[in-house]
Protein backbone atom coordinates (compact mmCIF):
# COMPACT_ATOMS: atom_id res chain seq x y z
CA UNK A 1 0.00 0.00 0.00
CA UNK A 2 2.90 2.18 -0.48
CA UNK A 3 3.53 2.31 3.30
CA UNK A 4 7.27 1.61 4.50
CA UNK A 5 8.15 -0.01 7.65
CA UNK A 6 11.78 -0.38 9.32
CA UNK A 7 12.27 -3.89 10.75
CA UNK A 8 16.09 -4.40 12.74
CA UNK A 9 17.34 -7.71 11.80
CA UNK A 10 20.54 -9.76 13.75
CA UNK A 11 22.05 -11.28 10.45
CA UNK A 12 24.44 -14.41 11.28
CA UNK A 13 25.67 -17.73 9.26
CA UNK A 14 23.61 -20.59 9.71
CA UNK A 15 26.31 -22.90 7.26
CA UNK A 16 26.39 -21.68 4.27
CA UNK A 17 23.59 -19.57 4.44
CA UNK A 18 22.83 -16.11 5.83
CA UNK A 19 19.68 -16.48 8.46
CA UNK A 20 18.58 -13.71 10.90
CA UNK A 21 17.04 -12.94 14.21
CA UNK A 22 14.55 -10.04 15.26
CA UNK A 23 15.73 -7.47 16.80
CA UNK A 24 12.45 -6.12 18.88
CA UNK A 25 11.44 -4.47 22.74
CA UNK A 26 8.90 -7.84 22.72
CA UNK A 27 11.60 -10.18 23.75
CA UNK A 28 12.17 -7.83 26.75
CA UNK A 29 8.54 -8.51 27.68
CA UNK A 30 8.58 -11.31 30.45
CA UNK A 31 6.37 -13.68 32.35
CA UNK A 32 7.30 -12.98 35.83
CA UNK A 33 8.81 -10.11 37.56
CA UNK A 34 11.88 -11.85 39.08
CA UNK A 35 12.81 -12.19 35.11
CA UNK A 36 13.60 -8.61 34.86
CA UNK A 37 16.24 -8.90 37.29
CA UNK A 38 17.39 -12.44 36.15
CA UNK A 39 17.58 -12.33 32.52
CA UNK A 40 19.96 -10.17 31.44
CA UNK A 41 21.01 -11.80 28.10
CA UNK A 42 18.38 -13.85 26.74
CA UNK A 43 20.08 -16.29 24.30
CA UNK A 44 17.03 -16.47 21.38
CA UNK A 45 17.65 -19.24 18.74
CA UNK A 46 15.75 -18.93 15.27
CA UNK A 47 14.06 -22.54 14.42
CA UNK A 48 11.70 -23.93 12.13
CA UNK A 49 7.78 -23.08 11.88
CA UNK A 50 7.30 -26.77 11.56
CA UNK A 51 9.32 -27.37 15.21
CA UNK A 52 7.22 -29.09 17.23
CA UNK A 53 6.74 -26.64 19.88
CA UNK A 54 6.37 -24.01 17.31
CA UNK A 55 3.89 -25.83 16.03
CA UNK A 56 1.88 -26.32 19.16
CA UNK A 57 2.45 -22.27 20.33
CA UNK A 58 1.44 -20.83 16.37
CA UNK A 59 -2.38 -22.67 17.38
CA UNK A 60 -1.74 -21.76 21.26
CA UNK A 61 -0.85 -18.00 19.79
CA UNK A 62 -3.53 -17.73 17.05
CA UNK A 63 -6.39 -18.73 19.99
CA UNK A 64 -5.05 -15.95 21.98
CA UNK A 65 -4.43 -13.60 19.84
CA UNK A 66 -8.31 -13.66 18.06
CA UNK A 67 -9.89 -11.79 20.95
CA UNK A 68 -8.39 -8.73 20.28
CA UNK A 69 -8.43 -8.58 16.77
CA UNK A 70 -10.61 -5.88 15.22
CA UNK A 71 -14.43 -6.41 15.48
CA UNK A 72 -16.80 -7.03 12.18
CA UNK A 73 -14.05 -9.06 10.77
CA UNK A 74 -13.74 -13.00 9.84
CA UNK A 75 -10.20 -14.46 10.55
CA UNK A 76 -8.32 -17.73 9.93
CA UNK A 77 -4.48 -18.44 10.49
CA UNK A 78 -2.61 -18.63 7.16
CA UNK A 79 0.94 -19.70 8.25
CA UNK A 80 3.40 -19.29 10.79
CA UNK A 81 6.25 -16.43 9.25
CA UNK A 82 9.17 -16.49 11.64
CA UNK A 83 9.71 -18.25 14.42
CA UNK A 84 12.25 -17.65 17.56
CA UNK A 85 12.74 -19.55 20.94
CA UNK A 86 14.22 -19.46 24.08
CA UNK A 87 14.24 -21.80 27.12
CA UNK A 88 14.56 -20.21 30.97
CA UNK A 89 17.37 -21.90 32.54
CA UNK A 90 16.41 -21.35 36.34
CA UNK A 91 20.06 -22.13 37.74
CA UNK A 92 21.55 -19.59 35.74
CA UNK A 93 18.74 -16.89 37.29
CA UNK A 94 19.20 -18.05 40.52
CA UNK A 95 23.48 -17.50 40.16
CA UNK A 96 22.36 -14.11 38.62
CA UNK A 97 20.18 -13.27 41.11
CA UNK A 98 22.61 -13.92 44.10
CA UNK A 99 25.37 -11.91 42.22
CA UNK A 100 23.17 -8.80 42.02
CA UNK A 101 22.25 -9.15 45.26
CA UNK A 102 25.91 -9.59 46.26
CA UNK A 103 27.03 -6.62 44.48
CA UNK A 104 24.07 -4.43 45.71
CA UNK A 105 24.94 -5.42 49.36
CA UNK A 106 28.72 -4.17 48.59
CA UNK A 107 27.21 -0.96 47.59
CA UNK A 108 24.90 -0.06 50.22
CA UNK A 109 27.84 -0.97 52.81
CA UNK A 110 30.02 1.45 50.66
CA UNK A 111 27.18 4.47 50.79
CA UNK A 112 26.79 3.56 54.79
CA UNK A 113 30.34 4.62 55.38
CA UNK A 114 29.95 7.54 52.89
CA UNK A 115 27.46 9.04 54.85
CA UNK A 116 28.73 8.53 57.69
CA UNK A 117 32.07 10.67 56.65
CA UNK A 118 29.43 13.27 54.67
CA UNK A 119 27.71 13.48 58.44
CA UNK A 120 30.82 14.39 60.49
CA UNK A 121 32.14 16.90 57.42
CA UNK A 122 28.71 18.60 57.99
CA UNK A 123 28.76 18.63 62.17
CA UNK A 124 32.07 20.05 61.40
CA UNK A 125 31.25 22.85 58.81
CA UNK A 126 28.30 23.65 60.85
CA UNK A 127 30.38 24.30 63.96
CA UNK A 128 32.89 26.21 62.31
CA UNK A 129 30.04 28.35 60.87
CA UNK A 130 28.69 28.71 64.67
CA UNK A 131 31.52 29.67 65.83
CA UNK A 132 32.36 32.37 62.58
CA UNK A 133 28.72 34.46 62.92
CA UNK A 134 29.59 34.20 67.23
CA UNK A 135 33.14 35.89 66.22
CA UNK A 136 31.54 38.05 63.80
CA UNK A 137 33.48 36.52 60.90
CA UNK A 138 32.01 36.06 56.64
CA UNK A 139 30.37 32.91 56.24
CA UNK A 140 30.15 32.85 52.15
CA UNK A 141 32.74 30.43 52.15
CA UNK A 142 31.23 27.87 54.34
CA UNK A 143 27.71 28.12 53.30
CA UNK A 144 28.95 27.02 50.16
CA UNK A 145 30.37 23.90 51.54
CA UNK A 146 27.37 23.07 53.75
CA UNK A 147 25.13 23.73 51.26
CA UNK A 148 27.13 20.67 49.09
CA UNK A 149 27.48 18.53 51.72
CA UNK A 150 24.11 18.80 52.39
CA UNK A 151 23.23 17.89 48.39
CA UNK A 152 25.86 14.56 48.57
CA UNK A 153 24.30 13.02 52.10
CA UNK A 154 20.79 13.79 50.16
CA UNK A 155 22.05 12.00 47.28
CA UNK A 156 23.62 8.87 48.98
CA UNK A 157 21.08 8.57 51.37
CA UNK A 158 19.08 8.58 48.20
CA UNK A 159 20.78 5.73 46.51
CA UNK A 160 21.29 3.79 49.76
CA UNK A 161 17.65 3.56 50.03
CA UNK A 162 17.24 2.65 46.11
CA UNK A 163 19.83 -0.24 46.60
CA UNK A 164 18.20 -1.61 49.59
CA UNK A 165 14.57 -1.60 48.08
CA UNK A 166 16.69 -3.38 44.81
CA UNK A 167 17.90 -5.96 47.29
CA UNK A 168 14.40 -6.55 49.12
CA UNK A 169 13.18 -6.76 45.31
CA UNK A 170 16.17 -9.36 44.63
CA UNK A 171 14.94 -11.56 48.07
CA UNK A 172 11.50 -11.67 46.87
CA UNK A 173 12.61 -12.80 43.27
CA UNK A 174 15.18 -15.11 44.76
CA UNK A 175 11.60 -16.66 47.02
CA UNK A 176 10.10 -17.20 43.67
CA UNK A 177 12.93 -18.62 41.51
CA UNK A 178 13.04 -21.00 44.52
CA UNK A 179 9.29 -22.29 44.16
CA UNK A 180 9.69 -22.77 40.51
CA UNK A 181 12.82 -24.51 40.84
CA UNK A 182 10.83 -26.85 43.53
CA UNK A 183 8.06 -27.27 41.56
CA UNK A 184 9.99 -28.25 38.60
CA UNK A 185 11.79 -30.75 41.03
CA UNK A 186 8.67 -31.96 42.05
CA UNK A 187 7.23 -32.76 38.14
CA UNK A 188 10.57 -34.31 37.16
CA UNK A 189 10.35 -36.82 40.10
CA UNK A 190 6.56 -37.66 39.26
CA UNK A 191 7.29 -37.93 35.79
CA UNK A 192 4.94 -34.78 35.04
CA UNK A 193 7.40 -32.73 33.57
CA UNK A 194 7.65 -31.24 30.11
CA UNK A 195 10.76 -30.53 28.47
CA UNK A 196 9.21 -27.75 26.95
CA UNK A 197 8.03 -25.89 30.02
CA UNK A 198 9.20 -22.36 30.94
CA UNK A 199 9.55 -21.92 27.31
CA UNK A 200 9.09 -18.45 25.02
CA UNK A 201 8.23 -18.41 21.34
CA UNK A 202 8.39 -15.43 19.31
CA UNK A 203 6.06 -16.14 15.94
CA UNK A 204 4.92 -13.89 13.34
CA UNK A 205 1.66 -15.04 12.55
CA UNK A 206 -0.06 -14.39 9.21
CA UNK A 207 -3.70 -13.87 9.54
CA UNK A 208 -6.64 -13.70 6.94
CA UNK A 209 -8.64 -11.08 7.31
CA UNK A 210 -11.91 -11.23 5.46
CA UNK A 211 -14.97 -8.28 5.37
CA UNK A 212 -17.56 -10.32 5.27
CA UNK A 213 -19.85 -8.01 3.61
CA UNK A 214 -17.81 -8.00 0.68
CA UNK A 215 -16.03 -11.24 0.99
CA UNK A 216 -12.84 -9.84 0.23
CA UNK A 217 -9.69 -10.57 2.72
CA UNK A 218 -6.01 -9.83 2.39
CA UNK A 219 -3.11 -11.09 4.83
CA UNK A 220 -2.18 -9.49 8.04
CA UNK A 221 1.02 -10.17 10.18
CA UNK A 222 0.77 -10.19 13.75
CA UNK A 223 4.24 -10.16 15.81
CA UNK A 224 3.27 -12.74 19.20
CA UNK A 225 5.26 -13.59 22.21
CA UNK A 226 3.84 -17.10 23.95
CA UNK A 227 5.43 -18.51 27.02
CA UNK A 228 4.68 -21.82 28.02
CA UNK A 229 3.82 -22.54 31.34
CA UNK A 230 4.58 -25.35 33.47
CA UNK A 231 2.03 -28.10 32.75
CA UNK A 232 0.95 -29.65 29.68
CA UNK A 233 -1.12 -28.87 26.92
CA UNK A 234 -2.11 -25.61 24.07
CA UNK A 235 -3.77 -24.12 27.69
CA UNK A 236 -0.67 -23.97 29.49
CA UNK A 237 0.23 -20.93 26.97
CA UNK A 238 0.02 -17.44 27.93
CA UNK A 239 0.28 -14.56 25.58
CA UNK A 240 2.99 -12.13 26.73
CA UNK A 241 3.30 -9.34 23.70
CA UNK A 242 1.19 -8.82 20.67
CA UNK A 243 1.59 -6.11 17.74
CA UNK A 244 1.09 -5.47 14.27
CA UNK A 245 3.61 -5.59 11.66
CA UNK A 246 3.31 -3.56 8.08
CA UNK A 247 4.41 -6.23 5.67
Amino acid sequence: DGKHLVVNLEIFRNGAQLDYLMVTPAKANKHSTPELMTSPTDEWSKVSCQNSVISEAYLAAYELVKPRLELGFEYSPVKCVHAEMRKRDLTTEGNHLALEKEENQKTIQLLATEIVKLEQQLVEKLAFKKTALESGGATTSVDKDIVQLQADLSTAQARQTQKQETVVKLDEGAKVLKLEAEELLKQEASGRASKDARTYALIVLRIMKTDPTTGVGRPINKLSLVYRRPGTGAKEWKLIFLDDLGF
